[in-house]
């Protein structure tokens, strides 16, 4: 007697016993124990540590609209691209050939008006350091961009494609980063924005699930926009309201059901905030007499620790880069902006 009419096309959820399961906790805890398998570690470190940077992980990065969320995953991105993986660049916001110029201009320190001859010709020492840069970065073969405008099922389903048939067969771990979630084509199967978050974030935890039951290695960096919740007005008036949460994020229930980890950075002054948070942090910080914006970043879900950790920034966005600020360095910069109003720092 069946008390249901399952149909002809029903197909039963896969069921894995306790012992299985204990198997593949098992050998990720020996791995550990004997230094096969490490956590990645990206520049930022102690980023890298508070969220246990590794695979079979998705990782949302949130900002506003010109906030810094690709400069940041380009960081990790060229901070990593040492690990035995192949990396692709799903560019929906912008070109491979833009994004490639901006890790010159990180790695040269050269900004890109300098870099493209915008108020005069590049020198000859700098197009020397240029040409040498080009030779270094464009020789990470393991790096691929993909600047086609998909659907959100066809961006998933080349990415279990890149899994199946480029990274399982050359024994290589995956990372994507999509860049960003809301730019993918139109489809019929969505009406609307939300929607299409919805499924992209349910298939890559399918796809995440899958590669960890094949034994393989695969990382997501998902990027988001911001939505309009941060620029009202009160909370750029309450002190207490000004860090990031995840109903910021743009589609953030399901993206954030999804994630394992959600960073935000935030640069204050975009906001026109005049003193960041309770903690009352500078918003700007004048550097050989030039104005710089305060940069945050905050983890704010964290599946393997702590949420709401502060981690400033310095910021070189002239450069498309960000850098961890050390505790001493943010101490002694808070310091003399609570004594004087005002952060001045001469470099030579």
């Amino acid at each position: 007697m069946s008390f249901h009419e399952y149909g002809d096309d029903f197909e039963p959820m896969k069921t894995t016993t306790v012992s299985e399961a204990a198997e593949l906790a098992w050998h990720k805890l020996t791995a550990r124990r004997d230094g096969l398998e490490k956590y990645v570690e990206s520049k930022f470190k102690k980023m890298s540590k508070a969220v246990k940077l590794d695979y079979n992980r998705i990782y949302t990065i949130s900002a506003a609209s010109g906030g810094g969320k690709s400069v940041l995953a380009k960081d990790i991105v060229d901070s990593i691209a040492d690990e035995d993986a192949y990396i692709y660049m799903f560019n929906g916001e912008m070109l491979g050939a833009d994004n490639f110029l901006r890790s010159v201009s990180t790695h040269t320190g050269l900004s890109l008006s300098t870099l493209e001859s915008e108020d005069e010709p590049l020198s000859d020492r700098d197009f020397e350091q240029v040409k040498d840069a080009f030779s270094e970065l464009s020789s990470r073969d393991n790096i691929f961009m993909i600047d086609e405008i998909a659907t959100p099922d066809r961006v998933v389903k080349t990415m279990r494609w890149l899994y199946e048939f480029k990274c399982r067969p050359d024994g290589k771990k995956m990372i994507c980063v999509l860049d960003h979630i809301l730019l993918t084509a139109s489809s019929r199967e969505f009406r609307n924005d939300i929607e299409k978050i919805e499924h992209i974030s349910l298939e890559l935890i399918k796809l995440k699930k899958d590669v960890y039951e094949d034994r393989g290695k695969a990382m997501f960096l998902i990027l988001s926009q911001e939505n309009r919740n941060s620029k009202q007005e009160a909370r750029i008036k309450n002190e207490n309201m000004h860090f990031p949460v995840t109903s910021d994020i743009f589609g953030s229930s399901t993206l954030e059901m999804a994630s394992d980890a959600m960073i935000a950075i935030k640069i204050p002054d975009k906001f026109k905030i005049e003193e960041y948070g309770p903690g009352k942090f500078p918003v700007v910080v004048n550097v050989n007499k030039v104005e710089v914006p305060m940069a945050y970043m905050h983890i704010i879900k964290n599946r393997a620790g702590k949420n709401d950790i502060v981690i400033p920034l310095v910021n070189n966005l002239e450069f498309f880069s960000f850098s961890e600020m050390d505790k001493e360095t943010f101490d002694w910069i808070l310091n003399e902006y609570q004594e004087k109003g005002v952060v001045n720092i001469e470099y030579d």
